[in-house]
């Protein structure tokens, strides 16, 4: 499955990349963990191609990566507010608490031996 996340992020570089190409304009990128939405045998997927998508990120210049720390205080402020999974609305919600520009989340779901990911940009 390595093979499927690397033209994933590869692609996600080049938008991230071409945003942050502005002169003296950095990007702030929060990297929400990839929801598992097929069997819970594959969850352990998300942990692996969250951290591939923030490694990758790192190395852009001009682009930092909102910490795993700064995104769990922010979704604790707004903890009473929304209950239960991710949502457009929580990621921006956070993105906003944590100084980011972008929020980049997805999910994921393993069928018949193949992965489909959906990733969103906000």
């Amino acid at each position: 499955m390595k093979t499927i996340l690397k033209p994933l992020a590869f692609s996600f570089l080049i938008i991230v990349a071409g945003l942050s190409a502005a002169p003296g304009k950095s990007a702030r990128i929060l990297v929400y963990p990839f929801e598992n939405i097929g069997s819970p045998e594959y969850s352990w997927l998300s942990a692996g191609m969250t951290d591939s998508v923030i490694s990758d990120l790192k190395k852009i210049k001009g682009v930092s990566v909102v910490s795993d720390e700064e995104r769990r205080r922010a979704l604790g402020e707004i903890e009473l507010e929304m209950r239960g999974a991710f949502d457009a609305r929580a990621g921006s919600r956070v993105g906003i608490l944590t100084g980011a520009d972008l929020v980049f989340s997805g999910n994921y779901v393993v069928l018949g031996g193949k992965m489909r990911v959906l990733c969103k940009l906000i």
